[in-house]
């Protein structure tokens, strides 16, 4: 994990599963973060990103 102040604490990505927010999203996880994600036309991305919130525990 990358920043423990974040481990654990809940937060909310609009636009979660696209370019900029894709990496925002990515960084939170691997912060150890509890992530949901808002998006509008990339369900395909956010399912990717959730199979690699699961392969991060």
């Amino acid at each position: 994990m990358k920043n423990n102040k974040l481990s654990g604490k809940n937060v909310l990505i609009t636009s979660g599963a696209q370019g900029i927010g894709e990496s925002i999203t990515k960084d939170f996880i691997d912060c150890g973060a509890h992530v949901a994600i808002h998006y509008f036309s990339s369900a395909t991305t956010a399912n990717e990103l959730k199979a690699y919130a699961t392969s991060k525990g």
